[in-house]
């Protein structure tokens, strides 16, 4: 008796193993795929040629071997496999090993039996660590990296990734791929680069300049002070000066032209040359960044991936009217077959194949039902009901090839309740057998038609599958990237727009801050620092700057007269010794003497402005000091110009126009005069050739002799 109940108890155990395998039907599909991995460990399922095609399964085969342990690898569809048929397939195989089940998205189950294998961590790690689009082998492959690191690695890296993406602020993969909305917008946005930067450096680069240019003179642009080149405008210039013409007049230079020289508003060589070189770098550089070729993770198939099912199938059609996919979980039980089969033999109006198979969207047929019966068809070569059952749904599509049967009677379409499982009332097998048993006595029922009639004659469909998706994106310079373009030029324009409304607000409020005296705060209104031996490199950074800055402060209008008409001789006379342009004091060969002369008369007019009263002289000692005023040593001498008489028949100098600087100096010593450089030593700047020795006779007598000399050079 303990004997029998031993033996009642293991099949009870045996039994339920069984049940538990996922519908496995007694083991049939778990005995398939064993005797399948018993021939090689790796199977690839011929039902996903368009995701996972079976060629891909040599790159399965050495992934698997990096493991270190024995690795049973099955490829599978989703649908078609319980969550316990890994274990029913090690017990039909009877190996130890790791067996991992990968579905279209990846791995989808682990075990390890038998070995020392961190099977589910490594499946945990597979899960987190990827974007959901990075496919099947993809997955496969971090698996096999996790089981390849040991159990403690796989363990720590599977709970950070587990921790990672719990809860509600888990974290995001990104994806791995981009779709074609994405480079869409890539190529859209390298069209507006493309063409918006470049366009936006040729017309800012110009306008900056003159910006810039109007900035340091004080001009409108065309030469003219729009606080008024002379006061009281054309009507009341100074000294009967022309606006337009040099009081020297020897050569008729224009002063608009010589106070100015506007830059031209169009693109220099420099500026041509940068937006050339960044519309280089934007139409070379993009396909670099923008690297990306495909938009997901699709194998293209080989012709044989795409029918290796379908001679699957029409192979099994040729033995037996019904077959039954042996991948798939088995819904038929042997006595509905062979009941399904015996009213197949009964039905006498032709031939009837059933194929029990799955329609799935990435099957060679795109899951249309319709296509696969066609192509089982055109295989098999004979006319008859072709009957398709997809064993994970339960639908049931018919169509008819030759069979004399009324096609208004049997229709395009089955009847629901045969097409179609009751919703209300599902169960785990469909209900499979009663519908195809259903499904015989619909076509019994149906009346034949002519036989000699050909076009009552069922002529089936002609369908065919979707085309292959072509995972290539589009390439970058296509599709909107020439929208890109007119977009890049209306933003360049806008943004340049916006620059030249900044600028011009901000010279504007310079131009304000000046005219409430606030253009140089802090600094000495007449006192100017200048060395006594100065170098050719000191007198013309010094001479362009002197010059800019008294083209810019004389924006400013004046309230007196008399102070606005000599700061203009100054400023006409040093800018004759440069010929109109500041800038040339360092792009052209300047005598040192003419420099220094331009620094004098700079200082002194920027002086009269500060100060809004005229000066009549500059500094003896170093004109570049700027204004000066009676006071130091009075030198003694008998020819002396401007002397007076003085007790005993000897003549004095009167004391010489000395800044303030030089008048001070300590101990009442004279400080050195100004010396300039020539050839290799110096000489004092009274020995210079040129205008610059009239400094010592005032003001007005050096901006005479500018002008003579600017009218004989």
């Amino acid at each position: 008796m303990a004997c029998v109940l031993l033996a009642a108890l293991a099949l009870l155990a045996g039994g339920s193993t069984a049940s538990a395998a996922g519908g496995d039907d007694g083991g049939t599909q778990s005995a398939r795929l064993a005797e399948l991995l018993r021939h090689n460990p790796v199977y690839v399922s011929d039902q996903l040629p368009r995701e996972v095609p079976r060629s891909t399964a040599p790159a399965y085969a050495k992934l698997a071997k990096r493991t270190g342990v024995p690795t049973y690898v099955l490829v599978l569809p989703d649908a078609s496999s319980g969550g316990s048929l890994l274990g029913a397939v090690h017990d039909r195989l009877g190996k130890d090993g790791l067996y991992v089940l990968v579905g279209t998205t990846g791995v989808t189950d682990a075990r390890a039996f038998g070995v020392r294998a961190p099977a589910a961590d490594a499946a945990t790690v597979a899960l987190y660590a990827l974007p959901y689009d990075a496919g099947a082998l993809r997955s496969f492959q971090e698996f096999v990296g996790a089981v390849a690191q040991g159990p403690e690695r796989a363990a720590q890296r599977a709970d950070s990734l587990r921790d990672a993406h719990a809860g509600d602020g888990k974290a995001e993969v990104e994806d791995l791929y981009i779709d074609r909305t994405d480079r869409e917008n890539q190529s859209f946005l390298t069209g507006m680069l493309l063409l918006g930067v470049p366009l936006l450096v040729l017309l800012t680069g110009p306008y900056v300049r003159r910006w810039r240019h109007r900035r340091t003179q004080g001009t409108d642009g065309k030469g003219v002070s729009r606080a008024k080149a002379a006061p009281g405008g054309p009507r009341a210039a100074p000294k009967g000066l022309s606006l337009t013409k040099a009081a020297s007049g020897a050569k008729g230079r224009s002063l608009t032209k010589g106070v100015s020289r506007a830059p031209r508003a169009r693109p220099n060589i420099i500026e041509l040359v940068v937006a050339g070189v960044l519309a280089a770098l934007i139409g070379f550089g993009a396909p670099q960044v923008f690297d990306q070729t495909i938009d997901s993770a699709t194998v293209t198939p080989t012709r044989a991936d795409l029918t290796a099912r379908l001679d699957r199938v029409a192979a099994g059609l040729r033995q037996d009217p019904v077959y039954t996919d042996l991948e798939s979980p088995q819904l038929l039980d042997p006595a509905s077959r062979k009941r399904l089969e015996a009213e197949i033999k009964a039905f006498t109006p032709g031939p009837v194949y059933v194929a029990v198979v799955p329609q799935l969207t990435d099957d060679e047929s795109g899951g249309d039902p319709y296509a696969f019966a066609a192509a089982l068809h055109r295989r098999l070569g004979k006319d008859g009901a072709y009957v398709v059952a997809d064993p994970l749904n339960g639908d049931i599509d018919l169509v008819n090839y030759g069979l004399p049967l009324d096609p208004d009677r049997l229709g395009y379409q089955l009847p629901d309740d045969i097409r179609h499982e009751d919703f209300d009332h599902p169960a785990d097998d469909h209900r499979l057998a009663q519908r195809l048993d259903k499904l015989m006595t619909f076509l019994g029922g149906i009346p034949r038609s002519d036989a000699s009639d050909t076009d009552t004659l069922g002529s089936g469909t002609d369908a065919t599958p979707d085309p292959l998706y072509d995972n290539a994106l589009p390439a970058l310079y296509t599709g909107d990237f020439w929208p890109g373009l007119m977009i890049g030029a209306f933003g360049a324009a806008l943004l340049f727009g916006l620059i030249t409304s900044g600028l011009g607000i901000a010279r504007l409020v310079e131009v304000r801050r000046r005219e409430r005296g606030t253009a140089s705060p802090g600094k000495p209104t007449t006192a100017f620092d200048a060395p006594a031996a100065p170098s050719l490199a000191y007198l013309r950074r010094t001479a362009q700057r002197e010059l800019t800055t008294l083209g810019t402060e004389f924006a400013v209008e004046s309230a007196d007269a008399a102070v606005q008409a000599q700061v203009w001789d100054c400023f006409d006379a040093a800018m004759l010794l440069t010929d109109g342009d500041p800038d040339g004091f360092v792009d052209k060969d300047v005598p040192a003497a003419d420099m220094a002369a331009a620094i004098a008369l700079a200082r002194t007019a920027l002086a009269m402005l500060r100060t809004q009263q005229t000066y009549a002289h500059c500094c003896e000692r170093n004109p570049m000091h700027g204004p000066a005023g009676r006071g130091g040593p009075a030198a003694r001498g008998s020819a002396a110009r401007g002397g007076s008489a003085a007790r005993g028949g000897r003549r004095r100098t009167p004391r010489p126009w000395l800044c303030e600087a030089c008048r001070t100096a300590v101990g009442g010593v004279e400080p050195p005069g100004l010396t300039l450089p020539k050839g290799g030593g110096r000489i004092p700047y009274a020995q210079a050739s040129g205008a610059l020795p009239a400094a010592r006779d005032g003001i007005p007598q050096l901006i005479v002799k500018v002008r003579e000399y600017a009218s004989v050079q």
